[in-house]
């Protein structure tokens, strides 16, 4: 899930990168051109520069076509693993969490947890009940909308990233340094949200602060 996504970046930098220094040797040539007048030179750089943008358009639309499939993907993803339907004996043991209250203890607690690790809104029912009671409070829910929202920043950056390139914004950034190892937003996306997608819905608390917000 996403792992298309440097590829599809780093196709769209090398090809439209070529097109850009292609582009800028032919307008140097135009502008070292001693027998063309004025007017000829500036037709001739501006017929260099449509036949750059015409490029630039195609792969921007083809990289979008890759982008928006991909991340439509990990959406509908989401929506299923959220409306799965838990095991009808689920109302049972919540019935039976209510009534123990603050006396099943944390090793019990994650047992219980275990044993619904495959459906996200019993472990969300479950994982809720035990922390109202402060029990099992080193675990915390990977939750679908703290999924959502990495997903959707990392869709952002992408998008702008694409129409950005090339531009005075950010005319230097390249596929390279934008996916570099000091700041790759796709690892570090995937690395947060993976979890979520293999039914791993619990957590240590300590792994990110930030999901505690999720709860």
């Amino acid at each position: 899930m996403l792992e298309q996504l440097k590829s599809t970046l780093n196709i769209f930098d090398h090809i439209v990168g070529e097109a850009y220094q292609n582009y800028e040797h032919e307008k140097q040539e135009i502008v070292n051109e001693t027998k063309w007048t004025a007017k000829a030179k500036e037709e001739a750089t501006q017929e260099a520069l449509k036949k750059f943008e015409k490029i630039k358009d195609r792969e921007l639309r083809d990289a979008f076509k890759s982008v928006n499939s991909q991340f439509d993907d990990a959406y509908k993803k989401l929506n299923e693993i959220v409306a799965e339907r838990p095991p009808e004996e689920v109302s049972q043991t919540i019935q039976a969490i209510s009534i123990c209250g603050k006396y099943i203890t944390d090793f019990e607690a994650e047992n219980i947890i275990e044993s619904y690790k495959d459906n996200y809104i019993c472990c969300k029912a479950v994982t809720s009940i035990f922390h109202s009671n402060d029990i099992c409070k080193n675990k915390t829910l990977l939750g679908a909308d703290y999924v959502k929202n990495e997903l959707d920043g990392l869709k952002d950056g992408i998008t702008t990233f694409l129409y950005g390139y090339g531009t005075g914004k950010n005319n230097n950034l390249s596929a390279a340094s934008y996916l570099s190892e000091e700041i790759n937003p796709i690892n570090g996306t995937i690395a947060k949200i993976q979890p979520f997608f293999n039914h791993d819905f619990v957590v240590r608390s300590n792994l990110d602060d930030r999901l505690d917000n999720q709860r």
